[in-house]
């Protein structure tokens, strides 16, 4: 695994050869090294449970975007294309599951998809 020994960064790879056997010693290595990861995947990754329990019990974090501060990515995004950007940050299996539930208010319009 790279960063172990190599003196390259460590990475969260879970497509790494034998993740799947032993995913702890990349775990292990991560939480050593870098327990606050921004994998090149683009998500944030951690790794201590200190770190986990702060984030979860912060009240001005959330998991609904609603609530969320849109980084200046998904500002840019959001304006350039608003009908595409809420569809694709929703999805369909979630603007039906809002639907069924009976929340009100129509959904975002649906992109030309053909």
């Amino acid at each position: 695994m790279a960063g172990t020994t190599t003196g390259e960064p460590v990475i969260f790879n879970p497509f790494e050869p034998g993740f799947f056997d032993d995913p702890y010693r990349q775990y292990q290595a991560l939480r050593e090294h870098d327990p606050v990861h921004r994998s090149p995947l683009e998500v944030w990754v951690l790794f201590r449970y200190d770190d986990i329990v702060g984030i979860l019990r912060d009240s001005s974090l959330s998991v609904q975007v609603d609530n969320a501060t849109p980084t200046a990515r998904m500002q840019m995004f959001a304006e350039q294309a608003p009908d595409w950007f809420t569809t694709r940050l929703y999805g369909r299996a979630a603007q039906e599951r809002l639907r069924l539930d009976g929340v009100p208010g129509p959904p975002p319009p649906w992109p030309d998809e053909s």
